[in-house]
């Protein structure tokens, strides 16, 4: 979990970086200047998703398994297994709501995360069982984070 945070951290001092340019920025007009911040921020996305699955598949805690991470169009999104659960033997329904509230807070609350959430990625958390079988898949937007 750590070595997500570390990549995450890069990706936020990238973003900072982009908010200081943006503001230096301002002379070559709105148009060009959001094109130029959103290409920045889908290479640094694909970078950070790249870091990550340099080292994926790898254990987040003792049931969940990162398997991948996928960084453009202003999203970012982690796929991940829970490697001892078989969709079957769980309301699916109850862990997606769950999960829901629980990513959704971590995501809103987290300083790792509210340079995503400042520029408009949606970060999006894919949930399989042991075998594969969808879990959840859940999409943290800004506008969710917008009381929080």
């Amino acid at each position: 979990m750590k070595a997500i945070w570390k990549v995450l951290g890069a990706a936020l001092g990238i973003f900072i970086l982009i908010n200081v340019a943006g503001g230096i920025g301002k002379w070559a007009g709105k148009p060009a200047r959001e094109n130029a911040r959103d290409s920045t921020i889908n290479s640094s996305l694909m970078n950070a998703a790249s870091e990550l699955n340099k080292k994926a598949p790898m254990m987040v805690d003792t049931g969940t398994r990162l398997d991948s991470a996928i960084g453009m169009n202003k999203q970012l999104k982690y796929n991940y297994t829970a490697i001892n659960t078989l969709a079957e033997d769980i309301d699916v329904a109850q862990f997606n709501s769950t999960m829901q509230t629980t990513i959704t807070n971590k995501v809103c609350t987290s300083k790792e995360m509210e340079m995503f959430m400042k520029n408009g990625v949606s970060v999006t958390y894919a949930y399989n069982d042991k075998n594969g079988k969808q879990l959840a898949v859940i999409t943290v937007e800004q506008s969710q984070c917008q009381n929080k």
